[in-house]
């Protein structure tokens, strides 16, 4: 019995070996033994993530936030601002199966979604496709919901480092340096959707300059001025811009003064005194020797403006106690110095 079981297990290790060896459904006349072996189309895109450009937006309020999202909405591939001017220049990676996306502009929405094809570039005009959204016409203003964006005048005399600081946790929302009589736009608060905390502050070089409550309890108009600071426009809840009048643009500089164009003229010269002249017998001439040398500055109309003099003693020899002198012109030098 015992050799029975023995024989019986050597024949099921025997069977399970021939069968785990089979091969099934295998062409052993062209095997594959490594990449070089693979026949690839030559315009195969390996890429599993496609780099694209962006977009122009409304150019009378360029400074509100753009979301990037699947069609679905249920992924974001880029948020964030555009810069200094309403076209959003950023390179944004999304996976190359991705041939749409959709756009959104603005808090709450300030424009209606966008379906936009992605290709090569990304490229999409906002200006193209205006339209209301919550009800909002061009004319409407007010400050509801809170703000979201804020662009401010500094005033102070002189350049200065700008910081905005919102009251709750002590989030910077702006930091930079502006010259006075310029313009700068904070974007972005760290409530949500991006939305200011209901208090901040402006500090210039460190100092704590003004407070501004940015809830809308407390009504707020371009024009509103705090410290060196005025507010000339600002955006609430539901793109809503804010009422009032934008402050006059400063003056502008006064002209460079070109300083007067003058011409200096040169001349000099040796002086030699005889102490005995005319007296005969003593003509050398040696009892005083000086050089001079005299430039004349003078403007277009041909007025002086200055007169340097400057003298040289080369030789001197007289018996007689002798001196010399320079007379002080009248009038028109009565400010010379010597």
């Amino acid at each position: 019995m015992k050799q029975l079981t023995y024989l019986l297990g050597i024949i099921l290790v025997i069977s399970f070996g021939i069968t785990s060896c089979k091969k099934t459904d295998q062409n052993d006349d062209d095997p594959v033994k490594g990449m070089d072996d693979l026949i690839i189309s030559d315009n195969f895109d390996w890429r599993t993530t496609k780099t694209v450009d962006s977009i122009t937006l409304p150019t009378d309020d360029f400074s509100q936030i753009v979301n990037i999202y699947s069609i679905s909405g249920e992924e974001l591939y880029y948020t964030g601002y555009a810069t200094n001017s309403d076209i959003l220049s950023t390179k944004i990676t999304i996976p190359t199966s991705v041939n749409e996306v959709m756009l959104i502009y603005g808090f709450d929405q300030a424009a209606e979604p966008k379906l936009v094809d992605v290709g090569d570039n990304l490229v999409y005009n906002f200006n193209s496709s205006k339209s209301i959204v919550n009800g909002k016409s061009a004319d409407d203003c007010g400050c509801q919901g809170g703000l979201f964006s804020l662009t401010m005048r500094y005033t102070g005399s002189s350049s200065a480092q700008i910081k905005v600081r919102e009251k709750k946790c002590g989030v910077v929302i702006y930091c930079g340096t502006v010259g006075p009589d310029a313009e700068f736009t904070i974007t972005g608060g760290s409530k949500k959707n991006g939305r200011f905390d209901n208090t901040i502050y402006f500090y210039v070089d460190g100092v704590k300059n003004s407070t501004m409550h940015t809830s809308c309890s407390v009504p707020l108009e371009a024009g509103d001025v705090y410290d060196d600071f005025t507010i000339v426009s600002g955006v609430s809840k539901n793109n809503l811009p804010l009422c009032g009048s934008p402050p006059p643009d400063p003056p502008p500089p006064p002209p460079p003064v070109d300083p007067p164009v003058t011409t200096t003229v040169n001349f000099d010269g040796c002086l030699a005194y005889e102490d005995l002249w005319p007296g005969k017998g003593d003509y050398d001439f040696n009892d005083l020797i000086i050089d001079y040398d005299f430039a004349v500055t003078k403007d277009d109309d041909d007025y002086i403006q200055n007169i340097t003099g400057v003298f040289t003693v080369y030789a001197y020899g007289a018996s007689f106690h002798n001196g010399f002198g320079f007379l002080k012109l009248p009038h028109f030098l009565s400010e010379a110095k010597f």
